[in-house]
């Protein structure tokens, strides 16, 4: 057992590690961020400080939905939040290539590496979020109100980043463009596919 001057030092130097190591953290993150900062550009307004709003919310709420991330993160709106998911002009599309493209780049062809592709489906209680319907649930092993997503994940040994996703939309979905379109399904997703 330490004495309580030696425990006074260790506990000391274990705070400034952690308190260091999550500065640094911080700023990787930050850093991050920066490099996709081009990609949030709408207009005339850079949408980059939401983003990076969006981000440290969804890191830090134990619930991912705007009500949360308004919560845990300092000078946010909800409304603005909203409006940059929902209907900002910036392209998803972009950013996650963008992800897969340094994906690549940091664990790409290093050891034993591998492109994994599955689904993955969650409990949805409405029937307005896009995609939600009576569908089969792998996580619940079941049938049941879901939304199911296909995602590509690059994976080298103990490392895996997220490449990928689309939504998948079923039949009742791609059968009813109006519902598609109230959500805000773009004309050129409308399409069903097993």
């Amino acid at each position: 057992m330490l004495s309580k001057p030696e425990r006074y030092e260790f506990e000391k130097i274990s705070e400034s590690v952690t308190v260091t190591g999550l500065e640094n953290l911080a700023e990787e993150f930050h850093s991050f961020i920066g490099e996709f900062s081009d990609m949030f550009f709408c207009r005339s307004w850079n949408n980059t400080d939401i983003a990076y709003k969006y981000l440290c919310g969804l890191i830090q709420s134990d619930r991912s939905n705007m009500e949360r991330i308004e919560e845990a993160v300092p000078e946010t709106d909800y409304q603005c939040i909203q409006q940059f998911i929902s209907s900002s002009p910036w392209s998803y599309r972009n950013v996650i290539g963008r992800v897969a493209v340094k994906a690549d780049e940091l664990i790409g062809g290093t050891g034993v590496t591998a492109l994994i592709i599955d689904e993955s489906g969650f409990a949805e209680k409405g029937k307005t979020s896009v995609g939600a319907a009576r569908q089969w649930n792998g996580r619940l092993g079941k049938t049941d109100n879901c939304q199911v997503a296909v995602f590509s994940v690059l994976s080298s040994e103990d490392r895996a980043i997220l490449t990928d996703v689309e939504l998948s939309l079923p039949k009742g979905w791609t059968e009813d463009e109006e519902r598609c379109h109230r959500s805000g399904v773009p004309d050129s997703r409308i399409e069903y596919k097993t």
